[in-house]
C-alpha cells in the first residue's frame, strides 16, 4: 500500500471507507473543471460522475483494464495532480495507490484498445445508472484533441516564470517534451525553455523554491505527475520521498 509515495504495511491501514465520504471533495472537482476548461457544467458534472463509478469498479476489480472515455480521463487528471487529497483519497477508499497508466494506440495495438474500449462501455452500462451517450465515448476529449482551457499562456511568447537561476535538476525529462507539444500545442522552443525552468525549479525545492500556478513550469509539473509510477520513481530519487504539489484548497467531505 502506498502512503504519500511510499508502501506502507497493510496491517497499519485504516478502514476503507464508502466513496460517498468524498462527495463535498467531487462536487468541488466538477466546479473546478467547470471552471479551468471550456466545457458547459454539465459536462463537467457528468465527467466526475463516470470518473466515480469507474473508482468504484476499480476497487470492486482492481485488475481489470478499464479504459475511460477522454472526458472523465481528465477529471482523472485534475483530481491526480492535486496530489495530497489524491493520495488520501488512495489511501482511505482504495488501501492503495491507483496509478495512471496511458493506453498507448499505435497499428499494432488500435484494435485491441477499441476492443477494451467497448468492453468498459459495456460493463459501464450494466453495472451502472448514468447514461452513456456515444459521444462521449471517443477519443477527443472535451469534442477537442487538445485541451481547452479558459485561460492559457501566450504559448509563443517568452515564458514568463519566477527566475530560477542556472541550476537544474539532473533528472532525464527528454520524453515530456513531445506530451507537451500534443497536449498543449506549444512550440519546441516553448517547451524546452518550461523544462529548463521546470528542472530548475526541481533543483531548488529543498531551497524553498515555488512556482506560479498556471505558469509553464507548473503545466510541466503536471504533466509530470499524471506519470505517476515515472513521478515517484523520480521523486524517490531526487528527494527521497514524493514531492506533493500545492493543494488546490478543496478537501474531503462535505
Amino acid at each position: 500500500m502506498w502512503r504519500n509515495g511510499m508502501r506502507i504495511a497493510l496491517k497499519d491501514r485504516e478502514p476503507l471507507l464508502d466513496i460517498s465520504v468524498f462527495s463535498g471533495y467531487f462536487d468541488q472537482l466538477r466546479e473546478l473543471l467547470f471552471q479551468t476548461y471550456e466545457i458547459d457544467y454539465s459536462d463537467a458534472v457528468y465527467s466526475v460522475d463516470v470518473l466515480i463509478e469507474f473508482f468504484k469498479l476499480k476497487k470492486e476489480t482492481p485488475e481489470s483494464f478499464l479504459i475511460l472515455p477522454q472526458i472523465a480521463d481528465w477529471a482523472w487528471h485534475e483530481f491526480i495532480v492535486d496530489t495530497k487529497n489524491y493520495h488520501q483519497f488512495c489511501d482511505q477508499y482504495f488501501g492503495y495507490y491507483l496509478d495512471h497508466v496511458k493506453a498507448e494506440k499505435n497499428s499494432d495495438t488500435e484494435v485491441l484498445l477499441i476492443e477494451k474500449y467497448n468492453a468498459t462501455k459495456q460493463v459501464f452500462n450494466a453495472l451502472s445508472e448514468l447514461r452513456f451517450d456515444e459521444e462521449f465515448w471517443v477519443d477527443c476529449g472535451w469534442k477537442s484533441p487538445e485541451y481547452r482551457f479558459r485561460e492559457v499562456p501566450n504559448y509563443e511568447s517568452a515564458v514568463e516564470c519566477e527566475e530560477l537561476g542556472d541550476d537544474k535538476s539532473s533528472i532525464d525529462l527528454f520524453w515530456i517534451k513531445d506530451r507537451l507539444i500534443e497536449r498543449f500545442g506549444w512550440s519546441g522552443p516553448v517547451s524546452d525553455q518550461a523544462i529548463d525552468q521546470y528542472k530548475a525549479f526541481l533543483s531548488r525545492k529543498t531551497m524553498g523554491g515555488s512556482v506560479l500556478r498556471s505558469s509553464y513550469c507548473d503545466f510541466v509539473w503536471r504533466e509530470h505527475i499524471l506519470w505517476t509510477e515515472r513521478y515517484r520513481s523520480d521523486c524517490q530519487a531526487l528527494f527521497g520521498s514524493y514531492f506533493h504539489r500545492p493543494s488546490l484548497g478543496i478537501t474531503h467531505g462535505s
